[in-house]
């Protein structure tokens, strides 16, 4: 091997191993949205955790949804449509795992 490809190996290396780890990991992604609905980082405190959903966003496992009264949502990933109803609340751990703390879900 020459030698200046030994040097560019290892980060050739890094570079595609994230990538084929990173395009494995579906996005659940707001497709519709009506009314109030809101997303608490649980990694931020105070204030700052509490920010409005918007279209196209992606929503990550540490992020707990809330919609207002009158308010739904629309998520997407796989071809599975989730809808997230008034009142409640939830959280994706995974692209086929949710939990629903109260309200509803279809």
């Amino acid at each position: 091997m020459n030698p200046p490809l030994k040097k560019i190996f290892p980060f050739i290396a890094v570079v595609f191993t994230t990538a084929f780890f990173l395009n494995g990991k579906t996005k659940i992604v707001t497709s519709y949205i009506n009314g109030k609905v809101e997303i608490i980082d649980s990694n931020l405190a105070g204030i700052k955790s509490i920010s409005t959903l918007e279209l196209n966003s992606s929503i990550h496992g540490h992020q707990i949804i809330a919609s207002a009264k009158g308010s739904r949502s629309q998520f997407k990933n796989e071809g599975i449509t989730w809808r997230l109803g008034s009142l409640s609340v939830c959280r994706w751990f995974a692209p086929k795992d949710c939990w629903l703390n109260s309200g509803s879900l279809l």
